[in-house]
């Protein structure tokens, strides 16, 4: 009892101790904030918070100590203002960058939007060391993805995003960087974890997420209708919106634009598109002014709207500034495209070599190789001589056959095709080494970076698979159709488990396409077995397409010459002139397509017109 009694008036004392009563009432009032105050403990306030607290515990003392008293006015003042700008600069902190790193942000933000970053290759390769904060990271970061996602690297953009600590996130920010993140997997072709991830988010209110979803169920199902519903649903959400992000409805309203273009609702697309050009300009975004403007170009040209396309692409135009390289490199691609569409080969060929020859000099060395490479590719497909091309490759060869991957073989393959085509004696030095990289090294290369790649990047693993079945093909003896047809299976394999629709029924043509390989070979003697193949494959995936009500869908366009010419082989005209008379309905110009292609295509022409003058 005596030492019940001497604790009990050790407490009095401490309760009677001014200096001892006041922390610890200041420290129980800290226990029940946090514990009722939930927000106050989220990871971005509750280290600003803490210290505060500190700092105004210190300074409570050292008045209870005497060592500051009231009567200081211009010290009182001094640690009052002290005080509130920490609060200030605590609270916005932990919201946006501020000073330094919101300047650096800005300049670095602009920057993106003028579409500099082809000759900004440094751009992000150091972080300023005074962005320290996890705000200004953020926000770096999300810049930095930007940055990878405008010159194509997406899987870094995928990394800098998976780097971003979740935990430090408020609500909306976890919710940008998911919808972000899914994005990215839906180009990436892994359709599973991006659906897992929307289903996270499970938002129907944000018209962002309502447009992801409806790329993911087409991705998935070519189900138009249901896209349809989503898409008309987003537009309704930001039509009644003004403060929702102009580049976000500049998305949107661009890919409703691209899918009623798919259904062949010209009208409907032209309005769209419209919107997002508004919009695009709005947002000052020099990328998204490229993708809309372009697109409504094509589709004015598509429905016959000459005199208006004229008018956006003189619009159009004005915006293009030559300094930046980007610019001049969209502009280039457009004008080929439209000469492409308007069967303009004078304009086409005009185009290509005035454009080409304006392009390299604002180049670095290793851009000026992809151009050649992208110059020779589109001379080639385009019926042009492209022997001054050629003879700059010439002398660079040694530089491709040293770059990275996938660009050395992406390089080497585009090479070894027009040198295939035109037939260049065996002496050349140039084929020699080519042929050499082909035979002895292509495959080796492929597997390694297959080896290399991420997981989730399913489609572009899947791509350089079925590259290396090419090359297995080509580049290899014997010819083992067998083995060809197993790895062709897995990747279909492949697509299938990702729901990878449209890719899986590519594949379904594309083992139809090794059996017709191997009946046109005279070497090959079991023809009538190839030949059941092929017919067995077509017709999988005919049927599939007929299921499916999607015949008419523009991404498909490839799939309706190359079925239509694998009918043709098996002798069912019926349903080659059928898929014949689809690709020609979507008015695209063939000569928007790979050679191969196009051969399909005359091939096709000429057999149905020497049917028409019999009759």
């Amino acid at each position: 009892m005596a030492e019940l009694a001497s604790l009990l008036i050790s407490f009095a004392e401490l309760i009677n101790n001014k200096f001892v009563l006041v922390n610890l009432v200041i420290l129980v009032f800290n226990v029940l904030l946090l514990h009722n105050y939930i927000k106050l403990r989220h990871p971005r306030y509750i280290y600003r918070y803490l210290t505060f607290m500190a700092i105004l515990l210190v300074i409570i003392n050292y008045f209870l100590l005497g060592i500051i008293n009231f009567y200081d006015v211009l010290i009182n003042i001094i640690l009052a203002l002290l005080l509130i700008t920490y609060i200030f600069v605590s609270y916005f902190s932990a919201k946006m960058p501020l000073f330094l790193s919101k300047i650096k942000l800005n300049k670095l933000k602009k920057t993106l939007n003028q579409g500099r970053t082809i000759e900004n290759e440094d751009l992000f390769t150091q972080k300023p060391i005074y962005m320290v904060d996890f705000v200004e990271k953020y926000n770096y970061n999300l810049l930095k993805a930007d940055y990878y996602q405008q010159i194509n690297k997406l899987s870094e953009a995928y990394q800098v995003y998976n780097e971003i600590d979740d935990n430090k996130l408020f609500s909306k920010e976890k919710k940008k960087v998911r919808l972000n993140k899914a994005n990215l997997l839906i180009k990436f072709g892994n359709l599973s974890k991006a659906e897992r991830l929307l289903n996270i988010i499970d938002d129907q209110n944000d018209p962002f997420y309502l447009m992801l979803r409806s790329i993911l169920i087409e991705r998935k199902t070519l189900n138009l209708e249901t896209v349809n519903n989503l898409l008309q649903k987003a537009v309704d959400i930001i039509s009644d919106n003004d403060d929702f992000d102009n580049v976000k409805k500049a998305m949107i309203y661009n890919n409703y634009g691209r899918v009623r273009c798919l259904e062949g609702n010209k009208t409907d697309a032209i309005n769209y598109y419209t919107s997002s050009v508004e919009l695009a300009q709005k947002a000052n975004k020099k990328h998204l002014i490229h993708v809309s403007y372009q697109n409504l170009v094509h589709t004015l040209i598509l429905n016959r709207e000459f005199e208006k396309s004229q008018e956006y692409m003189s619009e159009y135009q004005k915006l293009i500034d030559s300094d930046i390289i980007l610019d001049s490199f969209e502009l280039f691609n457009l004008k080929i495209e439209l000469a492409r569409q308007k069967m303009d080969k004078n304009q086409l060929i005009t185009h290509l070599i005035d454009s080409h020859f304006d392009l390299r000099p604002k180049l670095s060395q290793d851009k000026k190789l992809a151009l050649d490479i992208n110059s020779l590719r589109l001379m080639f497909n385009s019926g042009m001589n492209g022997a001054v091309i050629l003879r700059e490759i010439n002398k660079n060869i040694n530089e491709y056959l040293t770059m990275k991957m996938p660009g050395r073989y992406n390089a080497l393959k585009e090479i070894s095709i027009v040198l295939k085509q035109l037939r260049i004696r065996g002496n050349s030095a140039l084929q020699r080494k080519v042929i050499a990289y082909m035979k002895k090294d292509a495959i080796s290369d492929l597997e390694d970076y297959i080896l290399k790649l991420e997981q989730y990047e399913i489609k572009e693993k899947s791509y350089y698979l079925k590259e290396k079945i090419g090359l297995i093909r080509d580049y290899t003896e014997p010819y083992n159709f067998e083995k060809t047809y197993e790895l062709l299976d897995d990747i279909k394999n492949i697509y299938q488990n990702n729901n990878m629709l449209a890719e899986r029924l590519g594949v379904e043509l594309d083992i139809a396409d090794e059996a017709l390989f191997n009946i046109t070979e005279d070497s090959i003697k079991e023809k009538d077995k190839f030949f059941e193949v092929m017919k067995k494959y077509v017709e999988l995936a005919d049927n599939e397409l007929v299921k499916l009500n999607s015949l008419s869908i523009l991404e498909l366009d490839t799939y309706y010459v190359r079925i239509a010419f694998y009918y043709l082989v098996i002798g069912n005209d019926k349903k080659a002139k059928f898929y014949l008379d689809k690709f020609e309905s979507l008015e695209k110009s063939i000569l928007n397509y790979a050679l191969w292609i196009q051969k399909y295509y005359i091939e096709l022409k000429k057999h149905f017109e020497k049917k028409i003058k019999r009759f």
